[in-house]
């Protein structure tokens, strides 16, 4: 039970946004609850002020080039990618851990193996680095968890799709065959 510093009720943790986690690991949460920030959230951002400004200010010609500049950018691709695959997995009812690209890269760089999992040609700069689930979401059982993500390089994974790993070294062949 968590007590709430807006209206003082004592909620379960479920009442609160998740907003991070903390050094140990664990999972932080918000000190207002979800039903508190709601409320502040449509006092705030509902008034017709509020509305008229940000419509002037997605207009101009500077905020749209800046926009598309940030949606082009490889961080943005990424981390929409991660957040799209965590949907598809959560809206398949399979498992999450809550793990994100920064716990994939810590774990790549406990393992040192920075090359594609699919083609196991090393990572060059100017490569375009995605995650690939071993086990695809699509018909898969294992979701987006630490275990089932892997680095591959955007070619790679395209290529692959949602087929499972064995079918696809299976048509492709495998990297041994194809140095041969």
């Amino acid at each position: 039970m968590k007590t709430c510093t807006k209206c003082g009720a004592a909620k379960p943790e479920s009442e609160y946004k998740r907003c991070g986690r903390r050094a140990d690991g664990t999972q932080r949460h918000r000190s207002d609850c979800k039903a508190c920030t709601r409320e502040y959230d449509r006092a705030h951002h509902a008034t017709p002020e509020r509305q008229a400004y940000l419509r002037a200010y997605r207009a101009t010609p500077d905020y749209r080039e800046r926009e598309a500049a940030r949606k082009r950018s490889p961080e943005y691709r990424a981390v929409h990618a991660s957040v799209m695959a965590r949907r598809r997995a959560r809206l398949a009812g399979l498992p999450d851990d809550g793990s994100g690209i920064r716990e994939w890269l810590e774990r790549h760089e406990d393992e040192d193996r920075w090359q594609c999992h699919l083609c196991f040609g090393s990572f060059q700069p100017g490569d375009e680095i995605q995650w690939d689930h071993l086990d695809p979401i699509a018909g898969g059982e294992a979701g987006t968890a630490v275990e089932n993500v892997r680095a591959a390089h955007g070619a790679c994974n395209i290529s692959r799709r949602n087929t499972p790993l064995d079918v696809w070294y299976a048509r492709v062949g495998t990297p041994e065959e194809a140095a041969a």
